[in-house]
């Protein structure tokens, strides 16, 4: 089955079942939202659910998700499908911006994203797929930015996936001297791929280094911009 919409959607009902999109359980076919530019969706409650999705998901923004929900985003389950969000804003979650905890995961495209959350637990991308499913490709791109208030949690993490990451900007509240906390954080083989810092890498309120960076068994290649 195919699903396309294209107009407004306002979504503020504070529910735990309430999501501005909800997936689950399909075995193909598509689901595409396209927004107004003049009238972002907006979600102020639980923000968009993928889970067990084998079919294809579209959301052409511009969506704002400001619901104090545990995830802007969550994509989980036997996720298969090739997933592309455009234009997204995250500022209210409290857990993550985006989670995508998947046990068999297709691809997961992300194209003007922008996540700001000020949570002290909060971390802004996630991703820490399980099983022995396939382990897909993770995809930022195009004058993409994502800042953490959190001074113990990293602003990436990613875990089990291919990584192709273009940034603007990475903030981190972790602090920048000790080291003990790293503003970004990739897991080990078969953690693999590329994340290109393009504008501003900050951390602590002052400029980033490699020191901040745990780049897990070495195979993603790390470039940041002059401090």
């Amino acid at each position: 089955p195919t699903f396309a919409y294209q107009g407004g959607i306002v979504n503020n009902a504070a529910t735990t079942a309430s999501y501005m999109l909800s997936v689950s359980g399909t075995t193909g076919g598509a689901v595409t939202l396209q927004a107004n530019p003049a009238a972002p969706f907006r979600d102020s409650a639980n923000g968009i659910s993928l889970h067990d999705a084998a079919g294809n998901v579209t959301v052409a923004g511009p969506t704002q998700l400001s619901g104090a929900t545990p995830q802007g985003i969550i994509i989980d389950g036997d996720s298969s499908g090739d997933f592309l969000f455009e234009n997204t804003d995250i500022t209210g979650a409290t857990n993550d911006g985006v989670l995508i905890n998947a046990s068999a995961l297709g691809t997961a495209t992300f194209d003007s994203l922008n996540i700001n959350l000020a949570g002290g637990t909060a971390r802004g991308f996630v991703v820490n797929n399980t099983g022995s499913g396939p382990i897909g490709t993770v995809t930022i791109a195009n004058a993409s930015n994502i800042t953490t208030a959190s001074t113990t949690q990293p602003a990436i993490l990613m875990n089990n996936t291919t990584v192709d990451a273009t940034l603007s900007t990475v903030t981190s509240g972790v602090p920048n001297g000790g080291l003990s906390y790293k503003a970004i954080v990739f897991g080990a083989a078969p953690t693999t791929g590329d994340l290109d810092i393009t504008s501003a890498f900050t951390v602590g309120g002052a400029p980033g280094s490699a020191a901040n960076v745990d780049n897990g068994g070495g195979a993603v290649t790390v470039t940041l911009p002059p401090p």
